[in-house]
């Protein structure tokens, strides 16, 4: 379940910060990331950052951005903005070290919502090469006192599974203690998110007194000890949560 983004732009209701680009100050809001372009020399691992919903004055998990140079030749990156109530840092080599052919470095995102509204925000990556800039776009929302988050597991740990093979599912509950909209539920590692799940079919908010579920398999393609998590985007604090998964391959 993912919610509609809007793309009507009202400075009452959206987070807004004049930003200096060059010598002329330009408006945050109106920036804007556009897709994948593959006349850049730097390609992002993703091009659409949320942050859910998150209580005013408080800071996010970061999450990470990686970026690839897919030229033939190093690339200097000469400066990494940000538009909107957003922070970063990054590993990313300054002048006159350059990102060498198939090299990346990250970039760590943090959002600190300045006022309640919807936040929208640019991550901008300036180079010396030939191409556009590198934009991903960054969105958020910043709550009065957003809902707390309750997961029946912190985790999930499987135990051992012969390669190629489904185990038996897993699942962990959410509820919350407040109205709670989940946007996005998104799995990573030798992990499957099954169909009986029922977060992900809710048509509304979460309402207290109310749960669903997460209903995970493991399938591992290695032997040893596997990693993964799902990641739950909503409108509760702290938004995104995540649950760390854990299993081992075997052959």
């Amino acid at each position: 379940m993912r919610r509609t983004t809007r793309t009507r732009f009202d400075l009452a209701k959206h987070c807004f910060r004049w930003i200096w680009v060059g010598l002329t100050v330009v408006p945050a809001a109106v920036a804007s990331a556009s897709p994948q372009d593959f006349r850049s020399p730097l390609i992002a691992s993703t091009y659409l950052v949320s942050f859910g919903g998150l209580r005013t004055g408080t800071a996010s998990a970061p999450q990470t951005i990686t970026v690839l140079n897919v030229s033939t030749n190093p690339v200097h990156i000469t400066n990494i903005a940000l538009a909107g109530d957003f922070r970063q840092t990054n590993n990313c080599p300054a002048p006159p070290a350059a990102l060498s052919a198939n090299d990346d470095c990250q970039i760590q995102i943090i959002f600190k919502p300045s006022t309640t509204a919807a936040c929208s925000g640019t991550l901008t990556v300036s180079h010396d090469a030939a191409g556009r800039v590198l934009t991903v776009a960054l969105n958020g929302t910043g709550n009065p006192g957003g809902a707390e988050i309750i997961f029946s597991h912190s985790s999930l740990r499987f135990p051992e599974q012969q390669i190629g093979t489904d185990s038996a599912p897993q699942a962990f509950t959410i509820s919350a203690s407040k109205a709670m909209l989940i946007s996005d539920i998104s799995v990573k590692g030798d992990f499957t998110i099954m169909p009986s799940s029922t977060c992900e079919k809710l048509a509304g908010p979460l309402v207290p007194d109310a749960s669903c579920s997460v209903v995970v398999t493991f399938s591992p393609i290695a032997s040893g000890q596997r990693e993964g998590q799902v990641t739950i985007t909503d409108s509760a604090d702290g938004s995104p949560q995540i649950i760390p998964l854990t299993g081992i391959g075997s052959q």
